[in-house]
């Protein structure tokens, strides 16, 4: 099963393909990962994303990230933060 998870941008390289560092600190043991940012070259330091396969494809509010986080726990989904 595949499924986003969301996360806190902490940094943007800028490119022809902008990457960015996204902090996952409330769920996973490895909190920062690396994701591309090409489907959201308007995401900036501070914004929630959701990420699926190392892609951010949504922007979020802080709310709303809150919130998803909470129904992947409450469902068991957040064992593991995916690759």
């Amino acid at each position: 099963m595949c499924f986003g998870v969301p996360g806190k941008i902490i940094e943007v390289t800028a490119g022809p393909l902008p990457t960015g560092r996204v902090q996952y600190n409330a769920i996973a043991s490895e909190p920062v990962k690396e994701c591309s940012l090409m489907y959201l070259p308007e995401a900036e330091v501070g914004d929630y994303v959701l990420v699926q396969n190392k892609i951010a494809v949504t922007l979020m509010n802080e709310d709303e990230a809150t919130e998803c986080i909470e129904e992947l726990r409450k469902n068991n989904l957040l064992d593991e933060l995916p690759n």
